[in-house]
């Protein structure tokens, strides 16, 4: 089992309680992930799908390298009050689905993730 931290940018729902994940990690770059019963009435973690929400994701090992990866556990890095803001939600949704479309293609930058960690700590103030 390895960690990865990386923001949230977009989720796709897979079926009825499965989903699909769009992260910019800090370890890898941007990947997505699969989410198991994450939409099943007895889990309280789909509060963390939040766009740009800053996720530690804890991986299952899988046998097969090119499948997509399995998250067995998911928490929220930090709790953070600016989704109770409605504007500040707006931009955050904007700016998820802008750097969805822009770093599709992105491998490890820790640049680029300082600049989305420096982002969101202005948002806040």
């Amino acid at each position: 089992m390895t960690k990865q931290t990386g923001f949230l940018l977009s989720y796709i729902k897979y079926g009825d309680h499965d989903a699909i994940l769009h992260c910019f990690t800090k370890e890898v770059g941007f990947q997505s992930f699969f989410v198991r019963g994450i939409y099943s009435a007895k889990n309280k973690k789909k509060a963390y799908l939040l766009a740009m929400n800053e996720l530690v994701l804890t991986l299952s090992a899988h046998k097969n390298s090119s499948a997509i990866p399995n998250i067995s556990n998911i928490e929220s890095a930090k709790h953070s009050e600016i989704y109770g803001n409605i504007k500040a939600t707006s931009v955050m949704f904007f700016v998820a689905d802008f750097l969805h479309q822009i770093l599709k293609n992105e491998t490890k930058q820790d640049v680029i993730y300082g600049e989305i960690q420096q982002f969101i700590r202005e948002v806040e103030e």
